[in-house]
């Protein structure tokens, strides 16, 4: 393992938070026309004017060529407005949600219309019920990504053996989880993987860059793995980290050839041991390490020390940690000083 980081202003002036909350909302019984169709719309308002159109989970249509969706008064899409393209995106199946042009009311349409536009086939449609007014509850926040140590780029070496946990958090203190999520990607933004924890660890998972955005969300996260991070929505709010920030996990840098010195372990001094709120580290004379870790009896890291230049000790706070034993490595590039610690509360 090899961590660099690059810091970053984890402030408000990174980035204006913006808010959003579901206040209003119609739903349609969608049946069938020419085509078999299964499910439920819901048109959504929110606070801000704005309008999504949300497909439920038990959405399921044949797939078909230039099959669009319209917000119209009728079985027609004339006079109404077009909302997506579903077979530009392949979605016939599963919970999706759609931005609808600014500008269009929630009572301004009275049916929701699939049509074939390619051959002019009416596909299926759904009459809007009456809108439902939405107590004031949660409330979706755009947040900013970085990780425990306020930075936005971490540069590991994931062939070493070592453990490469990269700790993240958010400005708007929720914990991953029922209404918060980190979303792991490649660089165009398609989602690896969904991360309901605050740490990740990266050790033997490839070497190419990935990104960490954060979404805010209300109701039952509808992941879409493999696509493009914004079609990961909710059925409620939710609120995506914004384009411009994020962190980013270097795999590719250069690993360290560190090896193994039980004589410079010997001279590391550590005290008091075991410990209970602050653990000391004098370091010998030429060895300053450019990474310490402290590594519980599961293999995972725990604590992160940056490096302290010219100065001959190392302070860990240990108050937050469990009591047992634990790992301090210690690496220059060149040499590896491992020492056995305890802590006991």
């Amino acid at each position: 393992m090899r961590i660099f980081y690059t810091l970053t202003l984890f402030t408000i002036l990174c980035g204006t938070l913006s808010a959003q909350a579901l206040t209003r909302e119609r739903t349609a019984d969608l049946r069938p026309l020419d085509y078999a169709i299964s499910g439920d719309a819901v048109l959504e308002e929110f606070d801000d004017g704005s309008l999504k159109l949300r497909l439920t989970s038990d959405f399921s249509t044949p797939a078909g060529p230039d099959v669009r969706i319209f917000l119209s008064d009728g079985a027609t899409a004339t006079g109404g407005v077009e909302v997506v393209d579903l077979s530009a995106i392949s979605h016939f199946s599963g919970a999706r949600t759609f931005d609808v042009r600014a500008g269009v009311t929630l009572e301004q349409y009275s049916h929701i219309f699939f049509y074939c536009r390619a051959f002019a086939q009416p596909w299926a449609d759904g009459v809007w019920g009456e809108p439902t007014d939405l107590a004031p509850g949660f409330e979706c926040l755009e947040s900013l990504v970085t990780t425990n140590e306020g930075v936005n780029q971490v540069d590991i070496c994931t062939t070493d053996g070592w453990v490469d946990t990269v700790f993240l958090q958010n400005n708007i203190s929720t914990t991953p989880g029922e209404h918060y999520v980190f979303l792991l990607t490649d660089t165009n933004e398609i989602v690896q993987e969904i991360l309901t924890t605050d740490n990740y660890d990266f050790e033997n998972t490839g070497t190419e860059k990935l990104r960490v955005y954060g979404l805010h969300f209300d109701g039952e996260l509808e992941p879409a793995i493999g696509e493009t991070r914004r079609n990961t929505t909710a059925t409620g709010c939710n609120i995506h980290s914004g384009d411009d920030n994020f962190v980013t996990v270097d795999r590719t840098a250069t690993c360290a050839t560190s090896v193994p010195d039980r004589a410079l372990a010997a001279e590391v001094t550590v005290y008091p041991n075991p410990a209970t709120s602050v653990l000391n580290v004098d370091l010998p004379d030429g060895f300053r390490p450019t990474q310490a870790a402290l590594v519980n009896a599961l293999g995972q890291m725990v604590q992160v020390l940056p490096a302290q230049a010219g100065t001959g000790r190392l302070q860990l706070n240990v108050s937050g940690l469990a009591a047992g034993q634990y790992l301090l490595r210690m690496e220059d590039g060149q040499r590896l000083a491992s020492k056995r610690i305890s802590i006991a509360h």
